[in-house]
């Protein structure tokens, strides 16, 4: 059989084998195949949003740093998108327990962190995490949920995930989510693409997210961060974030970071619409962490 009929048979496969079964077989080949990360680590932190927020910039930052060992990506899913895989296919990312130096940290040793920005955003995310690592650490950036929309709109559409405006996309956002947070709620093989890329709004109503994991994790564990102090002043709010986590204040020799902006400008009359729609949502965040992010 040639290479063109082999991948054909594959996609018919993969469309037909619906796909709980397809993610069940899975699972099971990765436990069998990663059977040895069972001794790895787990994560001691974890930043956890929020998309285009700068959560590259400062895990960059982060993953050099002698006091921590990074996972081997960013953005694993686990607690999102591939939750249901199993955790050996989650501890495979880590390194092993053995292979964690000795550090004047609050372990005694290096931490292990990840950061995936839609961890936030995942209605089943916190309960999942908590279950596994509940003295983890949190990160949160959060950015003016206005300019958070337009960026993930200008993303979409620049790699061709979105095709309407963005007027017509945030007018289109309710009924293409549908009741997907219900059912991610509910089946942990269940994946809804409009959750994933077309929550522009919904994404930006931190506080409602907030809450939902402080169902889960006390708020001392989090380190809440407003973005555009990350853009302003990156090198500040890692040497906080170094302190949050109580590992050494090293910091890379080249610390350049730099926050390009958003191509393009929002209509005015949409910004001043969007302004008008997150009020509510901002006021009721700064009443949850007792200040007032600045946000118009």
């Amino acid at each position: 059989m040639d290479l063109k009929s082999t991948e054909k048979n594959a996609r018919r496969f993969y469309h037909v084998v619906p796909r709980p079964l397809r993610r069940v077989v899975k699972r099971n080949w990765l436990e069998w195949k990663l059977r040895d990360a069972k001794d790895n680590a787990m994560p001691d932190f974890y930043i956890i949003g929020a998309m285009k927020c700068g959560t590259t910039s400062l895990y960059m930052y982060l993953e050099p740093h002698p006091d921590v060992a990074p996972a081997s990506e960013k953005e694993i899913h686990y607690f999102n998108t591939d939750r249901d895989l199993g955790l050996n296919y989650f501890k495979s990312h880590f390194p092993p327990r053995s292979s964690l130096e000795a550090r004047d940290t609050p372990l005694g040793r290096q931490l292990v962190g990840e950061a995936t920005p839609d961890y936030i955003f995942h209605p089943a995310a916190p309960r999942l995490c908590r279950e596994l690592t509940p003295d983890a650490k949190l990160i949160l950036l959060m950015r003016n949920p206005v300019d958070r929309a337009f960026s993930h709109w200008k993303q979409g559409h620049r790699f061709g995930f979105e095709t309407e405006s963005f007027e017509t996309a945030i007018e289109l956002e309710e009924a293409r989510i549908g009741n997907a947070e219900a059912e991610l709620l509910a089946d942990p093989h269940h994946y809804s693409y409009a959750h994933h890329l077309y929550s522009y709004l919904a994404r930006g109503y931190y506080a409602k997210q907030i809450k939902n994991w402080l169902q889960y994790f006390p708020k001392e564990q989090f380190m809440f961060i407003r973005a555009e102090d990350m853009f302003e002043d990156g090198l500040g709010v890692y040497q906080n974030v170094t302190r949050f986590l109580g590992i050494s204040d090293w910091v890379p020799e080249d610390f350049s970071l730099k926050f390009k902006g958003v191509e393009g400008d929002i209509n005015p009359e949409t910004r001043e619409k969007l302004v008008e729609h997150f009020r509510p949502h901002n006021e009721e965040l700064y009443e949850l962490l007792g200040r007032d992010l600045g946000w118009s």
